[in-house]
């Protein structure tokens, strides 16, 4: 599995993950429940504060652990073969229009209503063009 990241929702600076050569910064993940998570140096695997920011897609979603089976025969989707689980829900329909999404900040006061949720960073947290090899001179 690779690195995957996504831009802050209140500053619009790239979450570089803790095995980049850039400087990580903490971000809080919000959903629209209310419900926070801090994370003080995000690894690049989609966990924030402990929790999966895919797991929490599908829970604000409506999605629960008992509905796997449910999905699986519903949603035909091409990203996923098979849910296994919350997460693999949360890829499925993270992407879709109208799917409710989380916010990712690095000031904590920041109301989930008050910013557009999940900008995906195009570096994916880790692969800037400032540490490509072309770009260091001997």
């Amino acid at each position: 599995m690779g690195f995957f990241s996504w831009n802050t929702s209140d500053t619009n600076r790239s979450i570089a993950s803790s095995y980049s050569n850039r400087q990580t910064f903490g971000v809080t993940l919000k959903d629209n429940n209310g419900n926070t998570w801090y994370e003080p140096n995000y690894e690049g695997y989609g966990v924030f504060g402990g929790v999966d920011i895919f797991e929490v897609i599908a829970i604000m979603n409506g999605w629960l652990k008992d509905d796997i089976d449910k999905f699986n025969n519903t949603y035909n989707h091409p990203r996923v073969w098979k849910a296994t689980d919350l997460r693999d829900i949360g890829i499925c329909i993270w992407e879709d229009e109208g799917t409710a999404l989380p916010i990712l900040v690095e000031d904590s006061t920041t109301e989930w209503a008050d910013y557009l949720p999940l900008d995906m960073c195009e570096y994916q947290g880790f692969f800037y063009p400032e540490d490509d090899e072309e770009h260091f001179s001997l």
